[in-house]
């Protein structure tokens, strides 16, 4: 009888521990998104990471409060994205970015509080150009094939 007791004791203790792990793991989940694959309705409220490209021209900073905002695009569309705090050092126009954050509510405005930037290899220079003709045919102002990789040119106080 005693060996019944603590076999049920246990299950219901691994069975408890099994859902508050189970319930933790999912309520820290982000779900990732591509521009184009994602409905601001639908998503509203929700934590996730936005990844495109950012529209170039679109880059306006405040240096006394951190902010930057920018229109992170993709092939159809393109969200307007406002993000407080320091960017990486290859945050530019026609850099691709993963920013993280939420939907503010009721609009297809982004609010991030997170924002990563990807550097583009040489192996994905042709297809990054050909990605950009959708961008309602903006210049890329910062074309790294032409001027160099953003490592190799110096810094001002160093040419």
């Amino acid at each position: 009888m005693l060996k019944q007791i603590s076999t049920v004791i246990l299950v219901i203790g691994l069975a408890a521990v099994g859902y508050a792990l189970f319930a933790q793991t999912g309520s820290n989940m982000t779900f990732y998104y591509e521009v184009d694959q994602v409905a601001p309705d639908e998503v509203a409220g929700d934590r996730i990471k936005l990844s495109g490209i950012v529209r170039p021209g679109t880059i306006e900073r405040d240096p006394a409060t951190l902010r930057t905002d920018f229109v992170v695009a993709g092939a159809a569309r393109g969200y307007e994205v406002t993000y407080t705090g320091p960017v990486p050092d290859i945050f530019r126009d026609g850099v691709q970015v993963v920013v993280t954050g939420t939907f503010a509510e009721g609009t297809t405005h982004f609010v991030a509080d997170e924002l990563l930037a990807k550097c583009p290899s040489k192996y994905q220079a042709e297809a990054s150009r050909k990605d950009f003709e959708h961008l309602d045919n903006y210049e890329i102002e910062y074309d790294w094939r032409k001027k160099g990789h953003p490592e190799d040119i110096p810094l001002p106080n160093q040419q």
